[in-house]
Formats: structure tokens, C-alpha cells, sequence
């Protein structure tokens, strides 16, 4: 499903897992995935609180204070600035690193496996998929589901990332007014424009039917009827990633939701002999409904649980004009990454979509390292700028880079030796997907080399700028694609992608650096220690 393939880009741009420097007391499986650390009052002493706990060290300036409702454990929080002596602040970066969420994200994050659960789930469902319906029917369904990917991830405006920085903020600033008010809203506010923009696609398909090939009409109709729900669990995603409910946020959009479809496709196929596309696409519309009203009853269950009861309070025209400038990324960032599949669709048969697809999806599971990792770091990011912490901010985010950069390298590596014997779990013909590969797995790296430097931005008020990069970059990627695919076919397409995701990469990278006087490269750290070796020299 494209819904993986983007997932990944979805889930870079909000992103997944909440962390802080919150430490739970020990055995609390809750406060371990407790979604903020409630930062000290500016009014409170700061005092070393006499214990060597995980999360406090000896003789450093430390203040206990009760977590929040809903939270279990206790939380420490440093309040301590670097020293003015060189050797403190190098010291002060490497303790930030491994005190910080990204430094738990090998050990503990990733521990938890959803994303990678959720990859490898994702791609056995595609191989049997791809095996059950062939490559016809499947490049279909592909095709389709491609627009509920786009048309869902739009729809909710941007509330399925900003709600990130507002649950916390409520949360820390105890809020709950507010919090009951961003809650309701945005469920009421998704679910109303989910609802248009399915009725408006309808409209649409039937306007230009007749541009249409026939076989694509009536898959695309159930395809458009499942926006308003894929939208919701979107934004649910983010709504349970802020409160720190790993469970809730992966498991119904990476794990159910693949195997109910897998599922329906089984029995389709066991009672008819085959499974189409449009049958398959049906399926997948009750998949989605059924996942997500489930989804939707256990957030409200915790929810209930966790945030006081308090009378909503609504900013509306404030929570849009921050959630606004997100869609806007959201959405070009789509359409960067999915030009090459609705183009397609104009130029190539299905059977060709689906070898096409097959491949991104191989290369996709690149992704899933900076996915896992970069939503353990986007609350940090906000905290330690907000907090003036520029020398720490730093050291997260080269640590970060880190656990990216070379974990994807061996996984790019790996996937390229065993490329052709997976292409061909899908079926006879999708080994010529191989040579695509290469150039798929040259943009993933490049955005690996730099770390999550979009969500760096988003989460310091820098999102114009992603905005900006993305829209050059999608306009590049659009006429790339319209050059190249009519002569070179699906490597013309993957060939424009990957150009366009390198470049919008290295503009991000550098905007970074202008804007917040970070370093976001893989190699930063080498490259600073040469240049301050040739200072002294």
C-alpha cells in the first residue's frame, strides 16, 4: 500500500513515538512513554535532590517535581547551563546526547518496534497482494490507494502535526481547557473537510470520467469514500503520539489496518477464485472505518482517563494559523514523493505501476530507521531550542544524524543483495524493478545524511521555509517527471524523484544552518574538529 510508502514520509514530517527527558520511576511502563517533560517553574530553586537516580546526576542542579495528571513516576529536570570552559560544554553535549529521548532511540525506542513491526507487516501484505490479484489488478488497487493516501494525510490541515506542539504545551502548562478544546475540535474540524473533500472528489471523477481509462472509475469511487477515515486515524496518529501512547498510535495504522485488508483480500480470493482491484479497494474501505472507529474509542477511553474534566476552550483562528503553514508542507511534501505514481498512471499500464510500486516499497524500508528515530527527537527539538540550548540542540541533533545515517547506509546495502530475490515474492515480473533501486535508495540517503531536518524547522518555527524548499522542489519534480517519464519510463521516474529529494534535502540542510546555526550533516563533527585544528594551527 502507498500508505506505508508515505507513511514514512508522513511520519518524518510529524511525526511518530513522543519523548522527553522525563524519567519514570522504575517498572512504569506508562511514564515510560509519558509524551512531555514538564519543565521547572522559573520561580522554583533549583536543588540537587540528594539521590543518584537514572535521570539525576550527582552534584548537578536538579529539582523534583510531581508529574502531570496521567503520568506515573516522578520527573527530573535539569536546569544547568554549560560551563565557559571548552572542555565543560563538550562534556555538556555528550551528557545531553545520552540523557536525551534520541540517545534512548536505539535501546529503548526502537526496542518497541511498531515502525519496523509495521514495515515488515506492510511489505508481506503487499507481496500478498501482489500474489493473490497479479500485477494488473494490483497496479489498480496501487493506484487508487495513492489518492486516499494524498487526499488523507492533506485533509486533516496540518492538526496531525501541530497537535504534537499543542498537547505537550497544554499538558506542561496545565491547560486543560485548552487541551479538551484542541481534542474536540480537531476531531469535529478533520471529520467535516474529510467529508467535503470526498464529496468534492466524487464530483471530480465524474466531471472528467471520460478522461478516465474505465477500469480506474470505480475503484477511485470507493477510494474517495474512504478519505474521511484514513484522515481521522491520521490525526489520531498524532493526537496518541503527543500523550506518549506508542500502542495506539502505530499499532491500529501500521499493523491492523494492513492485515484486515490482507484479510478480506483472502477471503475474496477463497470465495470467488480472484481478487480485483475494485473488490480489494472495497475491502480496504471497511478496513479503514472499522480500525479507525476502534482507534478513535481507545483514545477517547485514555483521554478520559488522563485529562482532567474541564469545559473547553477554543482558539480556533491560533490553532489554524499554526496548523496551516504544516498543510501546506504536508501536502508538497506529498506531492513531492508521489508525482512519479500519478504520472504514471497517465503514461504506463497498471501492470507497470505495480513493478514500480513494488520497488518503492523494498527501498522504503530505508525509511523506517529516520522514521522510528525522528519521532523520538521532534519534541526534543522544540524543548531544547525553546529552552535557548543551542550547544545541546546541536549535540542532539548530530547524535540523531547518527543513529540515521549509518543504520540506513547498511540497511541500503542489504536490501540492493537481496533486491531481486524480494522484487520476486511479488511476483514473475517484478525483478525488473531492480535497476529502480539504486536510484530510489540515493534519496533516501541523502535525506538520512542530514537527519530530520524538516521536523527541525517545523518544531521551531521555521515552517514557511520547509514550505518554500518543498514547493521548488515539487514544481522541479513535477516537470522532471513529465520530461522524463514519457522517454525513459519508470526510471525516468525514479530518477526524478531522486533528484528532486536530494536537492530539497541539501536546501533544508542549509537553511538549517542559516536560520538556526546548526549543522545538520552526517559528517559535522569531523568536519568542525578539522576546521578548529586549522584555527589553532
Amino acid at each position: 500500500m502507498k500508505a506505508t510508502r508515505t507513511s514514512g514520509a508522513r511520519s518524518r514530517l510529524r511525526s511518530s513515538i513522543m519523548s522527553s527527558r522525563t524519567i519514570s520511576s522504575a517498572g512504569s511502563a506508562s511514564a515510560r512513554g509519558s509524551p512531555t517533560s514538564r519543565l521547572n517553574d522559573s520561580s522554583s530553586r533549583p536543588r540537587y535532590c540528594g539521590k543518584d537516580s537514572p535521570g539525576c546526576a550527582p552534584r548537578r542542579a536538579c529539582s523534583r517535581r510531581p508529574s502531570s495528571p496521567g503520568s506515573e513516576g516522578t520527573r527530573h529536570e535539569f536546569e544547568g547551563t554549560p560551563g565557559t570552559l571548552r572542555a565543560d560544554r563538550e562534556q555538556n553535549r555528550r551528557q545531553t546526547w545520552r540523557r536525551s529521548s534520541c540517545g534512548r532511540c536505539a535501546g529503548g525506542g526502537l526496542r518497541h518496534g511498531h515502525p519496523g513491526r509495521g514495515a515488515a507487516i506492510a511489505l508481506l501484505s503487499q507481496v500478498l497482494l501482489a500474489r493473490w490479484m497479479g500485477a494488473f489488478e494490483y497496479g489498480i488497487f496501487v493506484y487508487v490507494w495513492v489518492w486516499v493516501v494524498i487526499l488523507g494525510i492533506v485533509v486533516p490541515m496540518g492538526f496531525g502535526t501541530s497537535v504534537l506542539r499543542f498537547i505537550p504545551e497544554y499538558r506542561t502548562k496545565e491547560k486543560w481547557s485548552r487541551l479538551s478544546g484542541v481534542l474536540k475540535a480537531f476531531f469535529g474540524i478533520v471529520a467535516a473537510i474529510g467529508a467535503v473533500a470526498s464529496l468534492a472528489g466524487l464530483a471530480l471523477l465524474w466531471a472528467f470520467s471520460g478522461h478516465i481509462e474505465s477500469y480506474y472509475i470505480w475503484p477511485l469511487a470507493i477510494a474517495l469514500i474512504c478519505v474521511p477515515g484514513f484522515a481521522l486515524m491520521d490525526w489520531q496518529e498524532g493526537a496518541a503520539r503527543a500523550f506518549g501512547w506508542v500502542n495506539l498510535a502505530y499499532i491500529p495504522n501500521y499493523i491492523v489496518r494492513p492485515l484486515a485488508i490482507v484479510a478480506v483480500a483472502g477471503g475474496i480470493l477463497f470465495f470467488t477464485g480472484s481478487a480485483t482491484g475494485l473488490q480489494v479497494t472495497f475491502g480496504a474501505l471497511g478496513a479503514t472505518f472499522a480500525t479507525m472507529l476502534a482507534q478513535r474509542f481507545l483514545l477517547a477511553r485514555r483521554v478520559a482517563a488522563t485529562v482532567p474534566a474541564a469545559k473547553p476552550v477554543f482558539h480556533v483562528k491560533h490553532w489554524i494559523a499554526i496548523s496551516a503553514p504544516l498543510v501546506l508542507v504536508e501536502g508538497l511534501f506529498l506531492l513531492l514523493t508521489n508525482t512519479d505514481i500519478v504520472l504514471l498512471g497517465y503514461f504506463v499500464e497498471p501492470d507497470d505501476i505495480a513493478i514500480y510500486f513494488a520497488a518503492t516499497r523494498i527501498a522504503n524500508l530505508m525509511a523506517f530507521i529516520q522514521f522510528s528515530v525522528a519521532a523520538l527527537a521532534v519534541p526534543k527539538f522544540a524543548e531544547l531550542h525553546s529552552a535557548g540550548k543551542r550547544p545541546e540542540l546541536q549535540a542532539f541533533v548530530h547524535g540523531s544524524i547518527q543513529w540515521i545515517f549509518w543504520p540506513t547506509l547498511a540497511a541500503g546495502i542489504f536490501l540492493l543483495l537481496v533486491g531481486e530475490f524480494a522484487l520476486g515474492l511479488f511476483g514473475a515480473n517484478f525483478g525488473a524493478g531492480y535497476p529502480l533501486l539504486f536510484l530510489l535508495m540515493a534519496g533516501f540517503l541523502a535525506r538520512a545524511s542530514t537527519g530530520s531536518t524538516e521536523y527541525l524547522l517545523n518544531m521551531t518555527g521555521n515552517q514557511n521555509a520547509v514550505a518554500w524548499t518543498y514547493g521548488v522542489a515539487a514544481i522541479a519534480n513535477l516537470a522532471l517527471n513529465f520530461l522524463l517519464v514519457p522517454s525513459f519510463g519508470l526510471m525516468g521516474a525514479a530518477a526524478a524523484t531522486a533528484i528532486s529529494i536530494v536537492g530539497s534535502t541539501f536546501c533544508l540542510a542549509v537553511v538549517v544552518q542559516r536560520r538556526l546555526g546548526i549543522t545538520a550533516f552526517v559528517f559535522a563533527g569531523p568536519v568542525r574538529r578539522s576546521l578548529t585544528a586549522l584555527r589553532i594551527a
